[in-house]
């Protein structure tokens, strides 16, 4: 870096690496991360990362700015409309064995919830079309419900970060990309267009025959799922009021 050539000696290099990083792992590692604080500021560290690419910087774990970084550049590209899910999966990923990971946990969590949702939907940006019932709720039973637990997932973690209360600079910029993305992406387009393709596929079935073929039906669970096990096994009925299907797979 410009300006530190003089802090720079070539031959020690490994050596110097392999101590910072076993000090970084060991039981006195707040030792060494007080003295990172200190030496980040002193150094203009952050302002030194700043311009290096998310590729570079996933490797670096000594500075706490690095996560810093990170996060900004990945919820700058998110505001941005210019998010790759996959590097953003990576990314999250590979930052949680950082020694700071747990103080930005649920940013992390929060983006790689992001993630998913922006991949379903470069997936499915041109809304859903199918007109057979029984075929949206096959492909709701299987895939689409995810939607459903990212979102619910990222509303978790949003709320512990509100509670934690973080960085402010931090936590503006997560409301102004991240949660804006997720209100969009998930009850601007999700709901709202598979509402729409569910209402439309199923209208004319529930008026004719008032079900719908090809899905069972809940009148029917007692008969078709109690009453064959009862004789070789105990049951247990799980009862809850307005329960989310996603929230059932979960438990499952």
């Amino acid at each position: 870096f410009n300006g530190l050539e003089q802090f720079l000696i070539p031959n020690h290099q490994v050596y110097c690496y392999t101590f910072v990083t076993d000090w970084l792992h060991s039981s006195e590692e707040n030792g060494l991360k007080h003295l990172a604080v200190w030496a980040e500021k002193e150094i203009r560290m952050e302002e030194r990362l700043v311009g290096l690419s998310l590729e570079k910087l996933e490797e670096g774990e000594i500075f706490p700015c690095v996560d810093r970084i990170i996060l900004e550049k990945i919820m700058e590209t998110i505001r941005e409309n210019r998010m790759e899910p996959n590097l953003v999966r990576q990314l999250t990923d590979k930052r949680r064995t950082s020694p700071y990971f747990e103080k930005f946990r649920y940013f992390y969590n929060g983006l790689g919830k992001i993630g998913e949702i922006q991949a379903f939907y470069n997936a499915h940006g041109d809304g859903f079309h199918e007109t057979n019932p029984e075929k949206i709720w096959k492909s709701y039973t299987e895939s689409y419900y995810l939607m459903d637990t990212w979102y619910r997932e990222f509303i978790r973690d949003y709320d512990a970060l509100i509670k934690e209360q973080p960085d402010n600079e931090l936590m503006d910029l997560f409301q102004e990309s991240a949660v804006e993305a997720a209100e969009r992406l998930y009850n601007g387009w999700f709901l709202e267009n598979l509402g729409r393709c569910w209402t439309t596929a199923c209208e004319g079935p529930l008026a004719e025959q008032g079900a719908i073929s090809g899905i069972a039906q809940q009148v029917d669970f007692y008969r078709n799922r109690v009453v064959p096990a009862a004789d070789s096994a105990r049951i247990f009925v799980v009862i809850s009021d307005a329960m989310r299907y996603e929230v059932a797979a979960s438990l499952k």
